[in-house]
């Protein structure tokens, strides 16, 4: 143990300085000697992209910015953490919301103020006991050695039978993600089999889902709801196969409990939200997308959409409620667009589509004078050079127009943004045409460089031509593969993490040829 802490990296991360120093002076007793601090989630984050970290003692509370539970997701998200990198979630909350908040990313430990050195060092000691005969299956997922990995799992549970649900969890993942989904379901049960463990059950049905047996899988979820009626994550899922089976109003009511219990989970609020809309439900649907935000404002899951969604259904409701009930729902999404304005002040294509949104829901309330004050802000925002829309930003705000449209008093306004919606993609469509082909020119000059073994000009000319055109995987894959083949880069923390995070920037479906290079990578770069 004490050699283990010796050689181990810690980073703790509070936002009060005595705090730190008091785990700091724990560990020192311990004999721990590397052990970096971080005041917020922003400073920690900067700290694991510079250099790897293997135990973070993370508190719930971390003042302005980011919490710890949305510091953990973003890790998750962006697949920051190394695959034996222990995460210890320490809090002195006791609310029932706040403490599923943090239980519910899956932390190692969770650690409630105020605990002891001995409380610390016994919770180490079981985790590195954890991680230390898990060894070689780590080894070979960093390695990118898929084979491997899953030869040393069959190994682990063989000889470590206290680690035989460890390993066969890694094992489950391993097959899950390199699309053999028969192993990877013969391997969750065979868990099963041992002892009903949750995320055994869980990857049970969603291996089931993924292999479209939805209404098995939903029968599986459900069991596991009852042996595990604390876990509102299995509620998530029971939502999504009944959503998938057509039993919408069962979604909604079950993703409404599970919100209920657990509010702070951004991608829970946006699915029961989601549901609400295609109902209907434009009451409930409004809140869900309104506590997204709030519970949300730091949250990597937060997206811009959600405001706009939050000011269409409150477009909705304003149609049936009082002049008082109208002023209330307008207000609110006046202090939301304020804060949407600061966070995208930057992206006017955002902008233009909320602002719209905004001219409409003032319409709809009857105030006349607010809604040509957005709808003279669409229009500024429109004639920037820099405002190309998208299509799906384009056919929302003519679908959204042409509802303006038909109100008395707003026709001239509408077809006069019409015809600056229509400009502004076509804006897109030029820059596209010629980023495409700027790109195509340059990622084959990239090319050209690799084979005449010159990897930093490589690099330079793919990042410019991914810079050119996002969009294209392809342009990313080469950048990273440059890193993976060069010994000097791949060993270079800087370019590691380059490589991260352009992975985490892609998407590849399964079917695609190039998702078996993706995950190599991602497996190398872990």
């Amino acid at each position: 143990m004490q050699r283990i802490v010796e050689k181990a990296r810690f980073l703790i991360i509070d936002d009060f300085s005595e705090f730190r120093l008091s785990v700091k002076y724990m560990l020192q007793r311990m004999g721990a000697r590397q052990i970096l601090q971080a005041a917020t989630a922003e400073e920690a984050l900067s700290i694991i992209k510079r250099e790897p970290v293997d135990v973070l003692l993370c508190d719930y509370n971390l003042g302005d910015g980011q919490d710890g539970q949305q510091f953990l997701e973003e890790l998750h998200h962006r697949q920051l953490m190394q695959p034996d990198t222990l995460f210890l979630m320490v809090t002195a909350e006791t609310t029932a919301a706040k403490v599923m908040a943090a239980i519910e990313y899956q932390p190692d430990a969770y650690l409630t103020k105020p605990f002891t050195k001995e409380q610390l060092e016994q919770r180490l000691a079981r985790l590195f006991a954890r991680n230390l005969a898990l060894r070689p299956i780590h080894a070979a997922i960093k390695e990118g050695d898929r084979e491997a990995a899953l030869q040393a799992c069959d190994g682990v549970a063989e000889n470590h039978p206290k680690y035989r649900l460890s390993a066969l969890r890694l094992k489950t993942r391993l097959l899950e993600a390199s699309g053999d989904l028969d192993a990877a379901l013969a391997t969750a049960e065979e868990a099963t089999s041992i002892q009903p463990v949750l995320w055994a059950q869980v990857a049970i049905g969603r291996i089931q889902y993924g292999k479209g047996q939805v209404e098995t899988a939903l029968k599986t979820f459900v069991a596991a709801a009852e042996t595990f009626p604390n876990q509102v994550s299995v509620l998530d899922w029971i939502a999504r196969c009944q959503e998938s089976l057509g039993a919408m109003e069962e979604a909604e009511a079950v993703l409404t409990k599970a919100a209920n219990v657990s509010p702070k989970n951004v991608e829970r609020q946006t699915l029961l939200a989601r549901i609400a809309e295609q109902l209907q439900h434009h009451e409930i649907a409004r809140r869900a997308y309104g506590r997204a935000i709030k519970e949300g404002q730091h949250s990597c899951m937060l997206t811009a959409d959600h405001y706009r969604h939050f000011f269409d259904n409150s477009t909705e409701l304003v149609k049936e409620k009082s002049a008082r009930e109208r002023t209330r729902l307008v207000e609110e999404s006046e202090r939301f667009f304020k804060e949407l304005e600061s966070q995208y002040r930057r992206q006017p294509a955002v902008l233009a589509a909320n602002q719209l949104a905004m001219a409409r829901l003032n319409a709809q309330s009857a105030r006349s004078d607010q809604a040509h004050h957005y709808l003279e802000k669409v229009q500024h925002t429109l004639e920037q050079e820099d405002c190309e829309l998208t299509e799906a930003d384009a056919e929302y705000m003519h679908l959204t127009l042409d509802a303006l449209g038909d109100m008395e008093g707003y026709d001239d306004q509408a077809k006069a943004l019409t015809s600056l919606v229509d400009k502004a993609l076509q804006r897109r469509h030029q820059q596209i045409g010629d980023h495409e082909e700027q790109a195509r020119l340059v990622n084959e000059e990239g090319k050209r460089l690799v084979k005449d073994k010159q990897p930093l000009d490589a690099l330079d000319k793919f990042l410019t031509a991914h810079k050119l055109n996002p969009t294209h995987p392809s342009y990313i894959l080469n950048a990273v593969q440059v890193i993976y083949e060069n010994s000097i880069l791949k060993n270079d923390d800087k370019y590691r993490q380059l490589a991260r995070d352009l992975l985490a920037s892609v998407h590849l479906e399964k079917e695609d040829e190039r998702h078996h290079k993706w995950n190599t990578f991602h497996a190398a770069f872990r």
